[in-house]
């Protein structure tokens, strides 16, 4: 009990610090280029992480929008993220990543969760001009991680390596 309460506090002290923990997953890997990147979420925009239960489809629905989900009495929409991003696998994702943004709950599915970097703010920095779809590279030794801006109109490219972050 004293370990989870250290790692509760832990997490809680970054918020008043430079520095801030990405929680890192796969989309699965792309058919067209053969490359499976990583690309991340701050932790605390994650509420859970959980096999995908059923999904209640609804009709005329955007496309990578699967349906809803009911977490615990919430209806929950569920977005299918590799086909938002326009990564073509040949299996669907069986993970569910439950977020909360500006108030709004949604579930992402995603192919895999693989671990949690903590990150400094130095560590993230300016991209090379890659138009409104790059925010920011976070670097760590030889890995680089492109910072991906999500619209309405799907995702925009990683940049700096193989790697991305989601951020919100």
């Amino acid at each position: 009990m004293t370990s989870l309460i250290q790692s509760v506090d832990d997490r809680t002290l970054l918020a008043g610090t430079n520095r801030m923990e990405v929680l890192l997953f796969s989309l699965g890997k792309d058919i067209e280029t053969g490359r499976e990147e990583l690309f991340g979420i701050n932790v605390f925009k994650v509420r859970e992480v959980m096999n995908l239960p059923d999904i209640t489809h609804a009709p005329y629905m955007p496309r990578a929008i699967e349906g809803m989900v009911s977490l615990r009495g919430n209806i929950v929409p569920v977005i299918n993220l590799p086909e938002f991003c326009g990564v073509q696998c040949n299996e669907k994702p069986e993970i569910l990543m439950v977020t909360e943004f500006n108030g709004q709950v949604q579930g992402f599915m995603v192919d895999s969760v693989d671990t949690i970097e903590r990150l400094d703010w130095n560590e993230v920095k300016a991209p090379p001009d890659a138009g409104e779809s790059a925010w920011g590279l976070g670097y760590r030794g030889s890995r680089a991680w492109g910072q991906t801006f999500i619209d309405d109109h799907g995702c925009g490219e990683s940049t700096g390596g193989n790697d991305g972050i989601l951020s919100g």
